[in-house]
């Protein structure tokens, strides 16, 4: 199952600052109480949210109902204190792997789609939200998915390594290899960067080691990151059992620790090391104004998953 607020910071031994959630859109029923319930959490926390929704019935779901249904939402989630990074209909490029994705749609209905939800989040008031486009650089002409530079305010994208899973799309890659020939790209937006999925399977390589390399002078090769987020899946919930599903013809896995992204081997004195807001690297800091006022919350990423104050 997933873990509270409360009870992620419990064993990762920190307050959270930001808790990543999922959520299908529209944001209805049971998937809406279960974000209520995270929100509940971080109330208590003073922490923020970072909503990934993901619209499974195709971009025809946006309509001016279920954005403000949305919008409704996120509002009282404002009232009650908690800031949103919403990252909505994420790696929209991807050709095989969602139903919002090119094979369903052209870039300019996803642009159409973006635009429409940010324009009805701005007439309901839900303005302590910042809005986070996250495109799947591994495909080419994710750029031309660009919503506009007054509909986005961070740029953000996956790096996640699958190794050598036996699968021919697939061998172990370096962070730097994933991320490193994009970020110039990325960086040309002039906006925050996001690595918002961040890690590796152990399947063909030393997974400790492509986190310390990863790590290694982090805030020098990559000044505009100003967010990294850990992406940590126990066995069940791995990303190795999406593989399954992820390209044609792909072969059923027995799914263990090898083939789940566990953020556990994440080195935690690099992490510290590289990470610490109040050591080496302060450019690391995710820094935002959300209601165009002075008060600035810094985050810096966790080991584990989440991002803390």
């Amino acid at each position: 199952g997933h873990d509270s607020p409360t009870g992620f910071a419990r064993r990762l031994g920190r307050r959270p600052a930001l808790y990543v959630a999922f959520a299908p859109f529209p944001l209805q029923g049971g998937a809406a109480g279960y974000i209520d319930g995270i929100v509940g959490g971080l109330v208590k926390d003073r922490a923020g949210l970072m909503l990934t929704l993901e619209p499974n019935g195709g971009l025809g779901t946006v309509t001016d109902a279920s954005v403000a249904e949305l919008a409704s939402h996120v509002a009282r989630y404002n009232r009650e204190g908690v800031p949103v990074f919403l990252r909505f209909a994420h790696e929209m490029n991807d050709p095989y792997r969602y139903p919002w994705g090119p094979q369903n749609n052209t870039k300019e209905e996803h642009i159409a789609a973006w635009r429409h939800v940010r324009e009805r989040f701005e007439r309901a008031g839900a303005r302590n939200v910042i809005w986070t486009w996250s495109p799947h650089v591994a495909y080419p002409y994710w750029d031309t998915y660009y919503p506009g530079s007054q509909y986005v305010d961070w740029v953000a994208t996956g790096a996640l390594n699958y190794g050598s899973v036996g699968q021919q799309w697939s061998q172990w890659w370096t962070f730097h290899e994933i991320f490193g020939s994009k970020y110039r790209r990325l960086a040309s937006f002039g906006k925050p960067i996001m690595v918002a999925e961040f890690g590796s399977l152990a399947v063909g390589g030393d997974r400790a080691g492509w986190y310390r390399d990863a790590l290694t002078d982090f805030p020098k090769k990559y000044p505009a990151v100003r967010a990294l987020l850990f992406f940590h899946a126990d066995h069940g919930a791995g990303l190795g059992a999406d593989l399954d599903r992820r390209r044609p013809g792909a072969r059923p896995h027995d799914h263990g620790r090898d083939q789940a992204m566990d953020a556990r081997d994440a080195p935690r004195a690099e992490v510290k090391n590289e990470m610490s807001v109040r050591k080496q690297s302060r450019a690391l800091r995710v820094s935002f104004d959300v209601q165009q006022t002075r008060r600035t919350r810094l985050f810096t990423a966790s080991p584990a998953g989440v991002l803390y104050d």
